[in-house]
């Protein structure tokens, strides 16, 4: 069963079983969380991951506010396009991380992320 976010959401230390959409406008707000499914937001309010495990792509484009991953698991693909300053920090890419298109390249606050699949446009390693 699909998770389809509206207005604003925030899971806390929970477990989510299937794939998270993320409506137009609304926002995503996942902390020390699991969830088990693919996470797509387009044209989110906000997408914020913090210490969460995500097993499936997360896809986020043209984000209205901010794009933030910290201390998080993708197992699979992470995809970042038409975002303003998403930040990608301290996380672990399981698969291709993707970066088009956003006001700047993601910012690692200093913290490497570790990325098992290929990278794309604006993230350097």
């Amino acid at each position: 069963v699909m998770l389809t976010v509206t207005g604003v959401t925030c899971v806390d230390g929970a477990r989510v079983r299937g794939p998270v959409r993320v409506a137009p406008g609304a926002s995503l707000i996942a902390v020390n969380s699991t969830i088990d499914g693919p996470v797509h937001a387009e044209g989110a309010g906000a997408v914020w991951l913090s210490g969460t495990e995500i097993t499936g792509t997360v896809r986020v484009q043209r984000a209205a506010g901010p794009v933030w991953v910290e201390r998080s698991t993708v197992r699979g693909a992470l995809v970042l396009v038409g975002n303003g300053r998403p930040v990608v920090t301290g996380s672990a890419v399981h698969g291709l991380l993707s970066c088009r298109g956003n006001a700047t390249a993601p910012d690692d606050e200093g913290r490497a992320n570790s990325v098992l699949g290929a990278t794309d446009g604006q993230y350097g390693r």
